[in-house]
């Protein structure tokens, strides 16, 4: 490695983002300037444009442009105000309800739209208002937003693993999607914690929509029958045949169908049916309907539980069909996005939120978020065969390695620096230049790919909130109309949980690797 050629890559790299060239040019002219030094004109120009085009030549990229539109009908069919109420059911009841919700919703629309910006402002938009109204200070509405849109990077699916994949050499894409559970929800969790002291001490009241007493019945009630089939489910993975556990799920939906059928509409209870309607009521009726007196008797009448939950439900079965399929083997991740676009384009036009005409802004939205993502992955690509031309991976290895050959070291060590990334520099560059070089450090001593993949984007998501190129974080603020330097004091206790739950996913490996070793991928 030449100290020249470094340092020609690195200082103008920061020269050209410190003048505010977009980040995307400047690690194109950078690469193209260091290889100045070794190659002539001519051959520069045609080596960096071919090291573009072959980086984007790649089945696995051709995902992340279906993700963004499935992302995009997403945001536009009114998927976000249906998944808000669903949260609002299940967690509104608690001190500080509605930044609950927020953080629930972000995590399942993230999930859904594999967007932490969309997240921040589809979720964010709709919350705002009904914060604010509720006595919430519109700095810690903007800074619970922020903070809890990242967690959709990581839940699958998620577009920042898929280019992980292809960074890393091919890592499989399903179990990068599986192993991303744990760690999102883990983050989703201790972002809640903070978020419920700081309303307990703050006295933000609970959300009047729901009560804890009502909610927590209908959930309680329905308790028994989700254990009863998680139990069934764990022990059906013996069998052998595929068939016990299709047969399973069929008899699952089929008997949720039935019990919403049967408690759609009034009626009375008569003798012969209630044994049968005492055993669906606590069985799962509780969540979905409730008993009143009506003209003929004691009645059974749905719910607002139940029309939240079935509102959300469409929504919700997404994962189960993108990750059940990819898990199962019926699809790749790719075939999996192009599948997602047609049920969002379905389930749009079926809660009538979207028209004809409207897609058009929904495809033009599409196109340019793409272009953004792919002309980043472009040059990055190059950068990055650039610096392995330069043999830049391997010295850096090689200094790690001498300053210690303790993995908890290196691995505090690479946090550290993707870190300082973060800050300066967006994921999707982040993860094809440093994936390189930390992926065979981090292998030499023994860590996982998978592993090693989860930990780098969590990492990286907190650079998402953090000044100056925090995309999350101006969306945020934008949609939350506060100034950034109001929302990053309520941000700071936020970061310290992301933090944590960065330091227990770096150091606990089965943290990430649970998972995808239950599921064999």
């Amino acid at each position: 490695m030449e100290l020249l050629e470094v340092f020609i890559l690195i200082t103008s790299f920061l020269i050209l983002l410190s003048i505010g060239v977009p980040i995307a040019f400047s690690i194109g002219m950078s690469a193209l300037l260091t290889l100045l030094v070794s190659m002539d004109p001519l051959t520069n120009f045609a080596t960096i444009s071919q090291r573009m085009a072959t980086g984007l030549d790649s089945f696995a990229l051709l995902a992340i442009p279906f993700f963004i539109l499935a992302g995009q009908l997403m945001n536009q069919g009114g998927i976000a105000r249906r998944l808000i109420d669903f949260a609002k059911l299940v967690i509104g009841w608690l001190p500080g309800g509605l930044a609950h919700v927020n953080i629930i919703a972000n995590m399942l629309f993230g999930a859904i739209s594999g967007s932490a910006v969309a997240a921040a402002s589809a979720i964010g938009g709709a919350m705002h208002d009904p914060m604010t109204e509720e006595g919430y200070e519109p700095e810690f509405n903007a800074s619970v937003n922020i903070a809890s849109a990242t967690t959709g990077m990581i839940i699958p699916p998620s577009n920042i693993l898929i280019v992980y994949s292809v960074a890393s050499g091919g890592v499989s894409i399903g179990a990068l999607f599986v192993a991303g559970y744990l760690p999102g929800i883990m983050v989703g969790l201790a972002l809640m914690l903070v978020a419920g002291v700081a309303a307990y001490l703050r006295k933000y009241p609970v959300s009047h929509q729901i009560k804890g007493a009502r909610a927590g019945r209908r959930l309680m009630t329905a308790l028994p029958a989700l254990v009863v089939f998680g139990l069934t489910a764990y022990s059906a993975q013996g069998m052998d045949s595929d068939w016990a556990t299709y047969g399973l799920w069929a008899g699952y939906l089929a008997a949720m169908g039935l019990t919403i059928w049967y408690f759609w509409r009034p009626r009375p209870l008569t003798q012969g049916s209630r044994i049968l309607n005492e055993g669906l009521f606590w069985a799962w009726g509780g969540l979905f309907c409730k008993r009143e007196m009506g003209p003929e008797g004691d009645q059974i009448r749905i719910t607002y539980g139940s029309r939240t939950f079935f509102g959300a439900f469409p929504s919700l079965l997404l994962l189960y069909i993108v990750i059940g399929g990819i898990i199962a083997g019926v699809f790749t991740a790719t075939e999996a996005s192009a599948i997602a676009v047609l049920y969002t384009l379905g389930l749009a036009f079926l809660y009538r939120e979207i028209t004809i005409k409207g897609l058009a802004d929904v495809f033009l939205k599409s196109v340019s978020t793409t272009s953004i993502v792919m002309i980043l992955v472009a040059t990055s690509m190059a950068m990055s065969w650039v610096m392995a031309y330069e043999d830049i991976p391997q010295t850096v290895s090689q200094i790690l390695l001498t300053i210690s050959d303790n993995p908890i070291v290196i691995l505090l060590i690479i946090n550290l620096i993707l870190l300082v990334v973060g800050v300066f520099m967006d994921m999707t560059p982040a993860v094809l230049i440093f994936t390189p070089i930390f992926l065979p450090v981090v292998t030499e001593l023994g860590m996982d790919p998978i592993h090693f993949g989860i930990m780098m984007v969590l990492n990286l998501c907190i650079g998402l909130c953090t000044p100056p190129v925090g995309s999350v974080l101006f969306v945020g603020t934008a949609v939350a109309k506060v100034s950034i330097g109001k929302v990053v004091r309520p941000l700071l206790p936020l970061y310290v949980a992301m933090f944590v739950v960065l330091i227990l996913v770096s150091y606990v490996p089965q943290l990430s690797l649970w998972l995808p070793g239950l599921f064999g991928l």
